[in-house]
């Protein structure tokens, strides 16, 4: 539970003198959203980078998953769909630990790709 003295009041506006309020329900909302976040599940996926430039993406949690992207700022929108439209069809595995990532991914590692958490969006599936 928020406590009152707990909370730090920050104004938009330093000239307004209305207080800003903040009530204990919107407070324990806003902690409930970032606790959902902190427990959001994550897959990894190797990225590489091609000798055209071009980016491809697979999960060795998800096999026959792939992804690619022109631009690295859409490696990771394109991975999350890609990684959604693959769990449509298929049971949700258990995501591996990043060290286990790396040891399965060594060999692609040490040629220059590189990992990306995938966060699991639509997890709401149970």
């Amino acid at each position: 539970m928020v406590k009152k003295k707990d909370i730090i009041a920050i104004k938009a506006d330093p000239n307004d003198e209305e207080d800003f309020d903040v009530s204990e329900e919107s407070l324990e909302h806003g902690l409930a959203d970032r606790r959902a976040r902190l427990d959001m599940k994550y897959f990894h996926a190797v990225v590489h980078k091609d000798e055209d430039g071009a980016y491809g993406v697979h999960f060795p949690d998800l096999p026959g998953c792939f992804s690619a992207a022109d631009d690295l700022d859409d490696v990771l929108p394109n991975a999350i769909e890609a990684m959604e439209l693959w769990l449509e069809d298929e049971a949700e595995p258990d995501a591996s630990g990043l060290e286990a990532i790396r040891e399965r991914a060594a060999e692609d590692l040490a040629e220059g790709a590189f990992l990306i958490a995938v966060p699991r969006v639509a997890n709401s599936r149970g």
